[in-house]
């Protein structure tokens, strides 16, 4: 063959290769062919060469195939670029790829026939189901009448009248009820045996079942992937990142190996692929998988080739070796020291539990090195997390960050594309652009018959679909090939590529020349298509372990909707229950990444970052918004989405409503959601092909983003969604981010903390839970524990502004929950301290008893929910379980570990649920007990009359933090102020669960009695003689107002005295 060698090895010293530029419209090279070139005469003798990319399959073909194949591509083409939606969807329409997209379900994937039996079933369920509730109240009635008249007759000859009656009344409810149901039953389990079957054909051709859910190729190996990684970074700490390069004692083969990754990819997509970076990334990757670290780096490549990057991943992206490998090397450090403190204290709290006796010291001081160990990490691991951020955000393809890898969940398909979608992708030597796309239903109009037959008879057909992430034989388009004189030719062969999976073209070329194959396009093009070809196609072991091109269906459709740099108006809107459209909203939808092949508008779109810039922005919901296509790998980026902007968010007041049945409100900040997208697949065409542009809610309160249609289809709800849908092939990165009002905060016990009024971010989109919380009407916001986690709701309005429906729903983190428990205690304090209604009772209850830890211990609860997760419950058992064990050394810790204002501080909005447990808990009976600090070699020995001191010190102490609720209002015997109610509350709970009587107010009265018993106990220091005044005065003003009810039961009980 002619033309420049386009090996690797000589491509890899050249410049970067420009490829051609892309045009719309396809002519033939006039070099090439003739005006009145004839049909070749020998059999071995072609026009052009064709590369199929869905096939990976090569074609020689005759010139009237050729010219047939350029026409068809020019047509499909010119309806692509059309910038009008509407006509742009219509166009495509005609070609046939507007429509073959549909809800996914089991019935789908059965035949016609079951199709056909399923609908019959349906129907007759339908049927039966009326009928039933038609005739129940008139058969049941008529029983019960007849059966009436019996009973009311006396002897059994008054009855015989009315026995008929009641036979046929009985009979009849038989046949109209019980009958019926029966065969309802029956029909439920045939209809059930069809779904069965529609779910096993799916299993087949390559979904994933999990409760009658299906989940496509991509987010089974994101989850395995995930697992695997997960399982080897459980096993860290027995792992030296260092024994791999003992010269430099130093982690940098790993950071070599992430960093050649980055660069081949980037070479890639910018079309001057760097074949030193690859022969340097499989070769340091090699490495590292024979030295014991493939269960490391094996996982994390996958994962970056399916769009998610691990934080290691996120580090070393820094273009700056000297900075990402520090930030890397300071990753693993603070990392596998916060699982060693983590680790430790597990241990620690697990030996802590199984211990007898009960007379360990506290846990605040038993885990104080790992809680100080934690908060010392995490500001470290806090600033690793921004820079990865930001190395992500530059970074092209955008991949997202999964800083929890525990926290993926896999999302299910919504809908699927049917398997006659008749998209082709392919690439012609003749031709200046590198890849062209045409329509089977093109060429079945203009010359195949047959081709046209076998596509009717195959569009009803729904038992393939063309959803799977590899190779397609493709049997339609082949007979096709074949029958117009197409030769076919394998991609896969180790004569034409290298040692590190590249393509060499000259080989390839040389073997048809040696084979006798005569293609004349090659004459001339085979320098220029063979630096195209290498951008596709690779070999197998490269491809799986690089994805560097997807050649899938959806992969095609991205790429012919974004192969032309257009600019495409669609309407965004919000959605969540039904379509809300904020009017004059609109979103400049296209931008298109085409560095991997030559466009002059690749240097314009590149700035001084390096990243794609978007052409036009519009506002959504004060969000700015805006797309870009990666080309190669087919998928569609939207980033830095705010809603609403940051800088517009709005003052939020919560409004709840009283026992009185009045409404309160207390102002609680600033709220706005963060979204970063990667799209996929027909996911990404949604967004691309559609008219609108929607976010939503899905049902378990997730974010989601996908494109629909409401003027497809109308009628069919189901079917408004175009693609994938929501969150099927869509990555959403970001998170719900709070701003609350200096006066809401309240410090815990732990000094550590500050007063911030700054954005914090209360849950990552990444880590939400799987159900989400009902909201109701009534409230913006909701609280609510499910499978023990706190889960945070709040309504879609708040964000989107009055009409949008739906919720959000979060998983708190530690951080979110240190966050709520400010917002929790501020609302408590303003409703006088009784149950909240937007928090529901399971979650109230977790709260209360959290709170109730952190008095106890003085412990950073927040930490401790993060800390030991699975164990708080116990924890909170072992420390209040057994009062009298423990007394003593609450009341010391109380007393002399913690600054007393800081204290107070933590009072102010103490629930009583925690107060009355803690005050139970201070007067049990004193017992002795040891204390023992780090450094001491003999623990510190305290008595029992040394206990009672402490004890009668920190009860004193507790009423003059609980004082301190008054919110400067003054003690009333008329009107009681908010710590006169939080006290009468504490008392009325004065037990370890927090548990009361009916008659609250006796059961006030007699632990006020017991209290008072309790500081009677003769004190020997000076501080608990001074306790016991203290106690009586503030006894005195927070009682008040029981004073007269109490003087009252006195009276009624003295009266009634024997």
């Amino acid at each position: 063959m002619t033309g420049t060698s386009t090996s690797p090895a000589n491509s890899c010293k050249a410049n970067p290769i420009p490829l051609p530029q892309i045009a719309r419209g396809i002519t033939a090279d006039q070099s090439v062919f003739s005006d009145d070139a004839a049909p070749a005469c020998s059999p071995k003798a072609f026009a052009d060469i064709a590369y199929v990319t869905g096939q990976r399959k090569f074609w020689l073909l005759p010139e009237r195939l050729q010219t047939l194949l350029i026409e068809c591509s020019n047509e499909l083409s010119a309806s692509a670029v059309l910038k009008d939606r509407d006509a742009r969807n219509q166009a495509l329409a005609q070609h046939g790829l507007h429509e073959p997209f549909i809800p996914i379900d089991a019935y789908v994937f059965l035949s016609p026939e079951d199709q056909q039996h399923y609908d019959a079933i349906e129907e007759e369920i339908r049927s039966l189901k009326e009928q039933i509730a038609a005739d129940e109240p008139r058969v049941l009635q008529r029983y019960d009448a007849a059966e009436q008249k019996v009973l009311s007759q006396r002897g059994i000859n008054a009855q015989k009248p009315y026995l008929a009656e009641l036979r046929d009344a009985r009979a009849e409810l038989h046949s109209a009820l019980r009958d019926r149901r029966e065969r309802l039953r029956k029909l439920h389990l045939k209809r059930g045996k069809l779904r069965s079957k529609g779910y096993s054909i799916a299993k087949g051709v390559g979904f994933h079942i999990e409760n009658e859910k299906m989940y496509g190729l991509r987010e089974v190996q994101v989850r395995e992937a995930l697992q695997a990684y997960n399982s080897f970074m459980a096993k860290v700490r027995g792992i030296d990142f260092t024994e791999y390069n003992r010269l430099t004692n130093e982690y940098q083969p790993v950071w070599d190996v992430l960093n050649a990754y980055r660069k081949v990819i980037e070479s890639c997509q910018s079309g001057a692929l760097d074949c030193q970076a690859l022969e340097d990334f499989r070769a340091r990757y090699d490495y590292l998988v024979e030295y014991r670290l493939g269960g490391y780096i094996e996982p994390i490549i996958a994962l970056a080739n399916l769009g998610i990057a691990t934080p290691e991943f996120a580090l070393c992206s820094n273009s700056d070796m000297a900075s990402g490998l520090k930030e890397y090397k300071d990753y693993l450090e603070a990392y596998k020291k916060k699982q060693e403190a983590i680790n430790d204290a597990e241990e620690r709290f697990d030996r802590f539990v199984k211990a007898t006796g009960g007379y360990s010291p506290p846990p605040s001081e038993l885990l104080s090195k790992q809680r100080a160990k934690i908060a010392e990490l995490q500001p470290i691991l806090d600033r690793l997390r921004q820079q990865a951020d930001a190395n992500m955000q530059r970074m092209r393809p955008t991949r997202q960050l999964l800083w929890d890898t525990h926290s993926y969940e896999m999302r299910h398909q919504d809908s699927v594309c049917n398997d006659d979608i008749p998209l082709r992708e392919f690439s012609l030597a003749s031709i200046t652009r590198p890849l062209a796309h045409l329509s089977l239903y093109d060429l079945a109009n203009k010359s195949d018959p047959e081709l046209a037959a076998t596509l009717k008879k195959d569009h009803a057909r729904t038992a393939r679909f063309a959803s799977l992430y590899r190779a397609d034989p493709d049997a339609i388009f082949s007979a096709f090939l074949e029958r117009q004189g197409a030769i076919p030719l394998e991609e896969q062969d180790p004569r034409w590529f290298d040692k590190n999976g590249l393509f060499i073209a000259d080989d390839f070329f040389n073997y048809l020349q040696e084979s006798g194959w005569q293609v004349k396009s090659l004459e001339s093009q085979a320098a220029t298509w063979g630096k195209k070809l290498l951008q596709m196609i690779f070999e197998d072991s490269t491809r799986q372990q690089l994805r560097l091109f997807d050649t899938s269906y959806q992969a095609q459709f991205v790429r012919l909707l974004g192969m032309d740099a257009s600019e495409v108006n669609v309407n965004a809107i919000v959605r969540t229950a039904s379509p809300q459209v904020i009017p004059a909203a609109e979103l400049d939808a296209l931008t298109t990444r085409t560095e991997w092949m030559e466009t002059s508008s690749s240097v314009e779109a590149s700035g001084i970052d390096d990243s794609p810039k978007i052409l036009k922005e519009r506002t959504l919901a004060s969000a700015a918004l805006g797309m870009t296509v990666d080309i190669g790998r087919g998928e569609v980026d939207l980033v830095n989405i705010e809603i609403p902007k940051k800088a517009e968010a709005s003052a939020i007041t919560l409004r709840f409503n009283t026992p009185e049945g009045t409404e309160a409100s207390q102002p609680i900040g600033h709220f706005y959601l963060s979204y970063s997208v990667v799209a996929w697949g027909f996911a990404g065409v949604s967004l691309m092909l559609a008219r609108e542009v929607v976010l939503e809610v899905d049902n378990n309160g997730r974010p989601s983003i996908s494109g629909v249609d409401f003027g497809q289809r109308e009628g069919q709800a189901a079917s408004i969604k175009l693609f994938a849908g929501a969150q099927v092939g869509c990555t959403i990165k970001g998170g719900l981010h709070w701003k609350p009002p200096l006066d809401a905060l309240i410090l815990s016990p732990n000094l550590d903390d500050k007063k911030e009024a700054s954005w914090q971010t209360l849950s990552a989109f990444m880590a939400e839970g799987s159900l989400g919380v009902g909201i109701g009407r009534e409230f913006d916001f909701r609280v609510g524990l499910i499978g023990g986690k706190l889960m945070f709701s709040i309504k879609a309005s708040v964000f989107f502004g009055p009409g949008a429906k739906g919720a959000y729903s979060f998983e708190l983190d530690y951080q979110g929950i240190k966050q709520l428990l400010m917002l929790y205690r501020r609302v408590l304090m303003r409703n006088n301290f009784r149950r909240i209604d937007w928090i529901d009772e399971n979650a109230f209850n977790y709260l209360s008893k959290i709170t109730l830890f952190g008095t106890l211990t003085l412990a950073n609860v927040s930490e401790f929910s993060a800390l030991l997760a699975t164990k708080l419950d116990s924890l909170i058992d072992e420390v209040v379980g057994n009062p009298s064990k423990r007394a003593g050394q609450i009341a010391y810790t109380l007393v002399n570990e913690i600054n007393r204002e800081a204290v107070g501080q933590w009072f102010l909005g103490m629930p009583p649920e925690t107060l009355g447990p803690l005050l139970y808990t201070l007067s049990s009976e004193p017992r002795g007990f040891n204390i023992q600090s780090d450094g001491q070699t003999e623990p510190d020995t305290y008595s029992t009359q040394q206990a009672s001191d402490f004890q009668q010190i920190a009860i004193a102490r507790c009423l003059e933090w609980t004082a301190g609720n008054a919110s400067g209002k003054r003690f009333s015997e008329l009107d009681p102020n908010p710590a006169q109610v939080l006290f009468q509350k504490a008392l009325e709970r004065m037990s370890i669960d927090a548990s009361h009587s009916d008659d609250k107010l006796v059961e006030a009265k007699e632990n006020l009695s017991a209290l008072e018993e309790f500081m009677r106990n003769p004190g020997k220091s000076l501080e608990a003689l001074t306790s016991q005044a203290n106690f009586k005065q503030l006894k005195t003003a927070l009682t008040l107002h029981l004073k007269t009810s109490f003087d009252i039961l006195k009276t009624n009980r003295d009266r009634n005295a024997p």
